[in-house]
């Protein structure tokens, strides 16, 4: 039995199902003049000084308990800039735990000096399905859902980064009427 590398399972038992990840490859696609050809990102402001356009690409979850392997394990691409090289739109390749998912992706400006993201779009491809070590391709998503509404969130007091440590936390937010 061959082995895979170690970055490319997806964690959990030592074999069995689900053991080597998956890659879902194909475009994220704007709307425009172009019906045949990569379009503007036109659904998002222009950038200014420090900010460009980007997008990132993501398969969803099992449940929120299994957090997924890192999207851009294996030379995966997952972060998409606005540079047509794709026949349609901008090519994406993403690493996921094999399953049935959707994929989605996220397109906004990021300061280049702080890294903050403002996602303005995002486009979601449903009944995605990846089997162990298989590679999907000509997964279009279509970028067309406006985020037409913000919520700023700040934290504060998280403990420092650790290598050992945990790297992900979980947060709920409950709506107060009339704050």
């Amino acid at each position: 039995m061959r082995v895979p590398p170690a970055d490319m399972r997806c964690g959990g038992p030592p074999s069995g199902r689900g053991r080597n990840g998956s890659f879902v490859e194909g475009e994220l696609v704007w709307r425009g003049p172009n019906e045949f050809g990569p379009n503007p990102w036109s659904n998002i402001p222009p950038a200014r000084m420090n900010e460009v356009n980007v997008a990132y690409v993501y398969g969803t979850q099992v449940d929120v308990r299994t957090p997924n392997p890192d999207p851009a394990l294996g030379g995966a691409i997952q972060r998409v800039v606005e540079t047509p090289l794709g026949m349609r739109g901008y090519p994406y390749r993403i690493f996921v735990r094999p399953s049935g998912m959707a994929v989605y992706a996220l397109a906004g400006l990021e300061n280049t000096v702080t890294a903050e993201f403002i996602p303005y779009v995002m486009g979601v491809a449903r009944n995605v399905l990846a089997g162990p070590g298989e590679t999907v391709s000509n997964i279009d998503v279509v970028m067309d859902i406006p985020l037409d509404h913000s919520v700023d969130v700040r934290l504060s007091g998280l403990p420092m980064a650790a290598r050992t440590g945990p790297d992900r936390f979980k947060a709920t937010g409950r709506h107060r009427p009339g704050r």
